[in-house]
């Protein structure tokens, strides 16, 4: 039977400590495998012809687009699937800057990325120009997963 159609039969009975019901815990290891009917059938490129088809997040409300000399530094963005900043790491840059130019991306708004119809979590790099005024910002070009 394929899995899918399984699982959802699977019926446990509760565990019973002392005479009394108790919740638990079961983990459950599944080991399946692919078989494509045609080998021919089966995507050369899967990472890359996804990262095609998916549109990637954008900044809402963020930077003031402002030429600046102040630190520059790049930060890698991962943007969950509903708009929100859920981590970032430093590309390029000085790391004692690192610290300032997250808290300024924290105040940014995002628009999630998009796989057809879903949201999908998904990476965007920035520059921010740091000082000691959060104001003096700027985006330059964002680059998805494929930028890397």
């Amino acid at each position: 039977m394929r899995l899918l159609s399984v699982v959802p039969q699977w019926r446990y009975r509760p565990l019973v400590a002392n005479g009394r019901r108790t919740p638990f815990l079961t983990v459950v290891e599944i080991r399946f495998a692919l078989h494509y009917a045609d080998p021919a059938s089966i995507p050369r490129n899967a990472e890359a012809d996804f990262s095609r088809q998916v549109k990637p997040p954008e900044v809402l409300t963020g930077p003031e687009k402002l030429a600046s000399n102040d630190p520059l530094v790049r930060l890698r963005l991962l943007i969950d699937g509903e708009g929100k900043l859920v981590d970032s790491s430093l590309l390029k840059g000085n790391i004692d800057w690192f610290e300032a130019a997250n808290g300024i991306v924290r105040k940014w708004s995002f628009r999630p990325a998009r796989w057809g119809a879903l949201f999908v979590p998904w990476y965007l790099d920035v520059d921010v120009h740091v000082n000691n005024a959060p104001s003096q910002t700027s985006l330059r070009a964002p680059a998805g997963p494929e930028g890397e």
